[in-house]
């Protein structure tokens, strides 16, 4: 794992995990509000579909980009260039947390995050700054795009966790 952005985000996820116990991680601040574990599994979605995402491009090398639409570009533009995540987002269906046992995510999350983060090496290398795969909110993004993305959507993330664990 080579890219700054992503070295951050490890090191910010080990602090986040190293400090804390798996009780302290099931505590929901309110009604229809995610714990610090179900923050934990939503980000361990994300870094495991984009790991099996990557891992098909190694596989067959195709890149299956669309150009990107006017709101696609903005969003890119304030995700990405910006290093803003908008609050309120609905999170895609496929990483929405399901609920399971914090002992399991808070190992599982590290474990998928550095799997993303080496494929994520192996295309930056593989195809440099082209870009590689479609994102379901920002479109197409090339390696440095991805990293940035994890890295702005973990940081926003991470604040939440903290407020939650320090409660």
């Amino acid at each position: 794992m080579t890219h700054p952005h992503l070295v951050r985000t490890l090191a910010e996820l080990d602090r986040i995990l190293a400090g804390a116990k798996a009780s302290q991680f099931n505590v929901k601040p309110s009604a229809g509000k995610w714990s610090a574990c179900e923050i934990l599994e939503h980000l361990d979605k994300t870094y495991s579909s984009t790991a099996r995402l990557f891992e098909k491009i190694l596989e067959n090398g195709e890149l299956r980009v669309r150009p990107l639409t006017i709101k696609q570009r903005v969003t890119q533009l304030v995700v990405v260039n910006l290093g803003h995540m908008p609050r309120g987002l609905e999170a895609p269906g496929l990483t929405v947390p399901t609920g399971a046992p914090a002992d399991e995510v808070l190992v599982r999350v590290r474990a998928d995050f550095i799997r993303m983060a080496e494929r994520h090496a192996q295309l930056a290398e593989r195809y440099g700054r082209r870009r590689i795969a479609q994102h379901l909110v920002l479109g197409a993004l090339n390696a440095d795009g991805w990293a940035k993305f994890h890295w702005v959507h973990s940081r926003h993330h991470f604040g939440q966790i903290d407020r939650l664990l320090t409660w």
